[in-house]
């Protein structure tokens, strides 16, 4: 009997400590795209942002769990590849760090000033959800839809 008290004291305190760690729920898309925006900071006047060209991996294959979202800043250079990833706002490490991954070969139109290209910052945003809802990516100039990927 004394056996029993010594395992049922552990398991019950694991038990009460998970039913605290339950994470919040996942924010609107929208939400998280506003929150991301306002990352940003004003743009340049007279330059025309990037646009993507072609996407990278599917963010799908890399991650299990409840999903999450990023607001990742990243530099267009003025060759149009996306480098330097950095991550500002997460909910979840794991997802934030498959979304970065999924970065991976993005290519874009390069921001350009007076006809120029030019090396631009852009704030994009990352939101999936496993619970049956799209997978979206934000930036300025990308919105996936539902089955696109990233």
């Amino acid at each position: 009997m004394k056996t029993v008290g010594i395992l049922l004291i552990p398991g019950a305190t694991l038990l009460s400590g998970c039913a605290g760690t339950m994470s919040n729920p996942l924010p609107p898309y929208e939400t998280v795209v506003a929150k991301c925006k306002a990352l940003e900071g004003p743009s340049e006047a007279g330059v025309k942002p990037p646009k993507l060209v072609e996407k990278g991996k599917d963010v799908r294959g890399l991650i299990f769990g409840s999903g999450g979202y990023a607001c990742v800043r990243a530099t267009i250079t003025a060759e149009g590849k996306l480098t330097e990833p950095e991550v500002l706002v997460t909910n979840n490490k794991s997802y934030a760090d498959a979304f970065v991954k999924s970065l991976a070969g993005y290519v874009y139109e390069p921001a350009r000033k007076d006809g120029a290209p030019v090396l631009s910052k852009v704030v994009l945003t990352g939101w999936w959800s496993d619970a049956g809802l799209p997978m979206s990516t934000s930036g300025e100039t990308a919105t996936a839809k539902p089955g696109q990927g990233p």
